[in-house]
C-alpha cells in the first residue's frame, strides 16, 4: 500500500538460506575473485558497459564459490529492485537456493507488483532456464523480448545467446525473420551464433547481409547461416541434442 506516494519495495519472501547481511570476502582472495567482484558488483560505467566476466566466477576456488553464491543471493533478495547481474551469476553457478526467489521475482513482474526493466527480467528468465532447462522459459524470454521497448531488446537478444539450446536458436530464427530493425537483426544474428557457441566473426559476411540486405537476400543468408550452424558439433554441456533444430525452411 502506498503511503504519501511511497510504495513498499518488492523483495522475495522465500528466503531460506539467504544471508541477512552481506557476506565478507574469503580469506586470501584470488585474482579471479577480484575479477568477479569487479564484474558482478559494478560501481561505475565501465563495469556495466564491459559486461560480466563469467569465467572469473566459474574459476573460483570452492571456498570462494560458497562466498560468491551467498553474496549474489544477498544482492538478489535483499535489495530492490532485484539485481539482474546477481541473477546471471546465480544461474551460472546453478544455485538451487536461488530457484524459488527467482520464480517469485518473475511472478511479481508478471502480476505488476514489481516494476523494472524488461532486460532485468530477461536475466532472471535465463537464470531459471539454467536451473531447470524448462523450455517454457525460452517462450518466456521471447514474450519478454516482444513486450520490451527497443532499447531493452538489444540487451534481451544478448540474453538469448546465453542459452545453449536448439529451441532458443529456432526462436531467434523466427524473430529475425519478422524483425524490421536492421540493428536488432544484427544483435539477434550474433546471439544465434552464441547459442551454438560459434564466433560471429566467422560468419560476418552473412550477418552483414542479414542486417542490411534486401528481404530475399536476407532470407537466403539466414538459411545459409542456419545450415552452417547445424553442421557444427554440439556447442556445450547445455545442448539438448547433437543437431541444431533451426527452422531454416
Amino acid at each position: 500500500m502506498a503511503i504519501l506516494g511511497w510504495a513498499k519495495p518488492f523483495r522475495p519472501r522465500r528466503l531460506h538460506g539467504i544471508p541477512r547481511s552481506f557476506p565478507a570476502a574469503p580469506m586470501h582472495p584470488s585474482a579471479d575473485y577480484s575479477w568477479f567482484r569487479y564484474s558482478f558488483f559494478p560501481n561505475d560505467f565501465d563495469s556495466w558497459h564491459n559486461g560480466t566476466y563469467d569465467q572469473s566466477l566459474l574459476n573460483l576456488r570452492s571456498d570462494e564459490r560458497v562466498v560468491a553464491e551467498r553474496q549474489l543471493l544477498w544482492r538478489l533478495c535483499r535489495i530492490s529492485p532485484p539485481d539482474p547481474l546477481a541473477a546471471r551469476g546465480l544461474g551460472l553457478l546453478r544455485s538451487h537456493l536461488a530457484l524459488e526467489p527467482l520464480k517469485e521475482i518473475l511472478a511479481a513482474h508478471r502480476s505488476g507488483r514489481l516494476k523494472c526493466e524488461h532486460a532485468s527480467i530477461a536475466a532472471v528468465i535465463v537464470a531459471l532456464w539454467h536451473l531447470t532447462h524448462d523450455p517454457l522459459y525460452i517462450d518466456a524470454l521471447m514474450h519478454c523480448f516482444l513486450a520490451a521497448p527497443d532499447n531493452d531488446r538489444h540487451r534481451i537478444a544478448y540474453e538469448f545467446g546465453c542459452i545453449n539450446d536448439p529451441r532458443a536458436g529456432a526462436t531467434l530464427v523466427d524473430l529475425i525473420r519478422k524483425e524490421t530493425d536492421c540493428v536488432l537483426r544484427s544483435s539477434m544474428s550474433a546471439a544465434l551464433c552464441a547459442v551454438h557457441r560459434a564466433s560471429y566473426l566467422d560468419h560476418a559476411p552473412l550477418l552483414k547481409i542479414i542486417e542490411f540486405g534486401p528481404p530475399a537476400e536476407r532470407e537466403r543468408s539466414l538459411v545459409q547461416l542456419c545450415n552452417r550452424l547445424e553442421e557444427m558439433p554440439s556447442g556445450g554441456p547445455d545442448s539438448s541434442s547433437g543437431k541444431c533444430a533451426l527452422s531454416a525452411t
